[in-house]
């Protein structure tokens, strides 16, 4: 019986409101082509500004020294690498290399030109942070020159004794009967880059350099890198918006759920299905009603002895609870006879619902369907209908009714 009040009331609703419901239907499926559209047709797409490397390039020097000397800790022979801090006694020569490596996003042909020099000087900062320089002597110590592809190497070796170099350092300053500035003694590299690079011209020097600073029985070795170097190039890139799931999802989804349902209702409107008689719509009244006033109905049993001969009908259960309600009575169901009883003072109305098994099953409805959608929860056992017992009437209209019909046959 739920299958049948279910279908029938979705038939009703979808029959009286069919233009709204299309509508809807409709602007649904217009709105999931819309959003379809715009995530699998023509998208949008965005400008943005990319800062696009194109080379890059880095220096840097390396070095060792070796121990001349055999001590508790180190042994004769033995190199110490890249260290921050050598020893004058153990380690007085420093070896090493200028390193210098690029690559080219698009390639590139580079001519290379390095020199390697150690330079002394004597140097002092005025207090406005500008340098004055005293002397300075250049040593050259190597020099080479290559061609570079992308991802190449340049290597410049060096060696220096720094023992010596400090003796030079001293005895160049006292020639100059010794200078107020800071003495300075570094190895220097100069790199001369030309040729093309990324198709654009390159013609560039940039100086390296290492500091060596003496300091009693050691040596400090400065930074020695790597130095790093780079070419950026600005790049307008338009690409596609990527679309979000409700676009990419949602709008299929309603797309289809709105052609569905729209056909659905042109489909059901002209070959019939939603059409609703006037017996159903005639059984959905009185199934609300029935429900709304459940409050002024009792459902009893009633023997057939006890039938009045003759009824007054009315046409719907609602005015059947109307005339209860304006005579202080009640309404009875007579479940085993399908109608609707209220006994007055001279007459008693009647209502006959219309058939449940003129109606439709629903979809999945089968045999045996009970068609009745009351709640079980509130179902109450019901009386029977006795000579003893006349609901809702009293005793003097009980005595009252013999003596009318009396009169009546006398007449």
């Amino acid at each position: 019986m739920r299958d049948t009040v279910w279908w029938v009331r979705l038939r009703s609703l979808l029959d009286d409101s069919f233009v709204a419901v299309l509508v809807v239907a409709l602007v649904i499926a217009l709105a999931g082509g819309y959003l379809t559209m715009g995530a699998y047709g023509e998208t949008d797409t965005r400008t943005e500004i990319h800062q696009t490397t194109t080379w890059e390039s880095s220096a840097s020097f390396v070095h060792s020294a070796t121990v001349v000397n055999d001590t508790a800790v180190y042994t004769e022979g033995e190199r110490l690498h890249n260290r921050s801090t050598y020893f004058l006694e153990l380690t007085p020569r420093l070896d090493g290399a200028f390193v210098y490596t690029y690559t080219a996003r698009d390639g590139a042909n580079l001519t290379s030109s390095a020199t390697t020099r150690l330079v002394y000087r004597s140097v002092a900062e005025s207090d406005n942070g500008a340098a004055t320089e005293y002397w300075r002597l250049d040593s050259p110590l190597a020099n080479r020159t290559t061609t570079l592809s992308s991802g190449e190497r340049l290597r410049v070796p060096f060696s220096v004794n720094i023992t010596a170099a400090e003796q030079r350092l001293e005895e160049v300053d006292a020639q100059f009967g010794g200078t107020p500035g800071t003495k300075e003694v570094y190895l220097e590299t100069e790199l001369t880059l030309s040729g093309t690079r990324n198709g654009d011209p390159v013609d560039r020097t940039r100086t390296y350099r290492l500091p060596i600073t003496p300091d009693g029985s050691v040596y400090q070795v400065g930074s020695d890198g790597p130095f790093a170097d780079s070419g950026n190039r600005t790049e307008r890139v338009t690409e596609p918006v990527p679309s979000g799931p409700m676009e990419s999802y949602g709008g299929p989804l309603l797309l289809v759920l709105g052609l569905v349902a729209a056909t659905c209702c042109v489909g059901g409107r002209y070959t019939g299905v939603l059409s609703v008689s006037e017996t159903e719509r005639e059984w959905l009244a009185y199934r609300d009603a029935r429900n709304e006033f459940d409050d002024w109905i009792s459902s009893v049993h009633v023997p057939e002895t006890e039938l009045p001969d003759s009824t007054v009908d009315v046409e719907s259960l609602e005015d059947l609870v109307d005339i209860a309600i304006d005579t202080d009575g009640r309404v009875l169901e007579a479940t085993d006879h399908d109608r609707f009883l209220l006994f007055g003072e001279h007459r008693t109305y009647a209502y006959t619902p219309p058939s449940p098994d003129t109606l439709p099953s629903g979809p999945g409805a089968g045999d045996g369907d009970v068609l009745d959608d009351t709640d079980p929860s509130t179902a109450t056992s019901e009386p029977t209908l006795t000579d003893e017992t006349t609901p809702a009437t009293t005793d003097e209209e009980t005595r009252d009714e013999p003596e009318e019909r009396s009169t009546d046959e006398s007449e």
